[in-house]
């Protein structure tokens, strides 16, 4: 399911745009690209006026075939958000090891990795190691870790905060580090 969205000049996107913002998306299925396309209505919403949008959505399984994984490693190194949208706090082994095999340095730094967990996405624990996870997985790219769940529950973190990890509460982001005010 790769798929690439670029704003046509009617949909009310700005052709002023100076800044252009690319978003990876890596879906586990259906319902966990429903959530990665909530977030991204979200960043639309919030950043419409400021930024140019590209979208490039794909699903876990094409990381499994060489040829794709390379594809989602170029695109992913050219991306300001990598975006991974799980249904649990369970990280297929095709995405541990496509992340552990993406090159660096990324083509553009700095950036962000996030990850939309749907609602009921595991115990306390299972989230706390999946974010411990992405977390080192962020920092070998160059890029700054933002959970954001649950997914049911994204519409109220506008303007676009962080989502608090689990025994934690936390700061939003600060989006002039992500690579999207840059």
């Amino acid at each position: 399911m790769s798929a690439t969205f670029l704003p046509q000049p009617d949909s009310g996107f700005s052709p002023d745009c100076s800044k252009e913002c690319q978003v990876f998306i890596l879906c586990e299925d259906l319902a966990a690209y429903r959530h990665a396309a909530e977030v991204c209505k979200l960043l639309l919403a919030q950043f419409d006026t400021e930024l140019d949008f590209g979208f490039n959505c794909w699903n876990f399984n094409e990381l499994a075939d060489s040829v794709g994984a390379r594809s989602a490693m170029k695109i992913a190194s050219q991306a300001d958000i990598i975006l991974l949208s799980l249904r649990e706090a369970e990280m297929p082994p095709v995405l541990e090891w496509w992340l552990e095999t993406l090159p660096q340095p990324r083509m553009r730094n700095p950036g962000a990795l996030a990850l939309v967990l749907g609602e009921g996405g595991g115990d306390p624990a299972q989230i706390e190691q999946l974010c411990t996870r992405l977390e080192q997985s962020a920092r070998h790219l160059g890029l700054d870790f933002v959970p954001l769940f649950p997914a049911q529950s994204l519409s109220a973190q506008l303007p676009f905060q962080a989502a608090a990890r689990p025994g934690q509460f936390t700061d939003p982001p600060n989006l002039e580090h992500w690579g999207l005010n840059e």
